[in-house]
């Protein structure tokens, strides 16, 4: 078995990679650029649930019964990588007859499985949730997270609250490959416009 490619993706949270089953045959890194063996299958492993593996597989760009090319597995890991469902990703090949299979070894992104609110929240709590672009659900992404404090601070300030502050909680279970997150409110006193008073020549 052999490794072809290797790329991270930026993540919130790591977690070891489960080394996937099964006997397979050490041989030399491809050196070649041109066309390579014949792909007689591939397969998709992963250290837990993957969400959506027919999109996984639809976004691949070698298919079986092409030959093997080091360019076309880098567009594959590149696609992986594009959806999100993924934190990682690497490519083997295994020696079968009448060519090789293909092993996308696959590292599964976090699952948000809660998100909430909590603390001195001031407007209603289902205008703040919709506000925040991670929901649960979907793979945690960092910029939709991080995201979330910045619309949270908009919106109370564009309903008077100044002096709110918010902060992030992330819980994950390892194991079940998923993340809690809890956004931690304090709204503070909320601005009120006092009386309004003309002075000097009117006119």
């Amino acid at each position: 078995m052999r490794g072809l490619a290797d790329l991270p993706l930026a993540a919130l949270l790591a977690a070891l990679l489960v080394a996937s089953t099964g006997e397979v045959s050490a041989t030399p890194p491809v050196e070649d650029a041109g066309a390579g063996p014949r792909v007689v299958a591939i397969e998709l492993r992963s250290d837990g649930p993957v969400a959506s593996p027919e999109l996984l597989r639809s976004v691949l760009t070698v298919s079986e019964g092409a030959s093997l090319t080091p360019g076309e597995v880098e567009s594959s890991l590149r696609a992986l990588a594009a959806t999100g469902l993924v934190e990682s990703a690497e490519a083997w090949e295994r020696e079968s007859p009448g060519g090789v299979t293909l092993v996308f070894v696959l590292r599964a992104a976090l699952q948000v499985r809660t998100v909430r609110v909590a603390g001195d929240l001031g407007l209603d709590e289902a205008r703040l949730l919709g506000a925040l672009p991670q929901k649960a659900g979907q793979p945690l992404v960092e910029d939709r997270v991080l995201r979330g404090l910045y619309r949270l601070d908009e919106l109370y300030r564009t309903n008077g609250y100044f002096r709110s502050t918010a902060r992030l909680r992330v819980t994950t279970d390892p194991g079940q490959r998923v993340a809690d997150l809890t956004y931690q409110v304090a709204a503070g006193p909320r601005a009120v416009l006092g009386e309004i008073a003309f002075t000097g020549d009117l006119g």
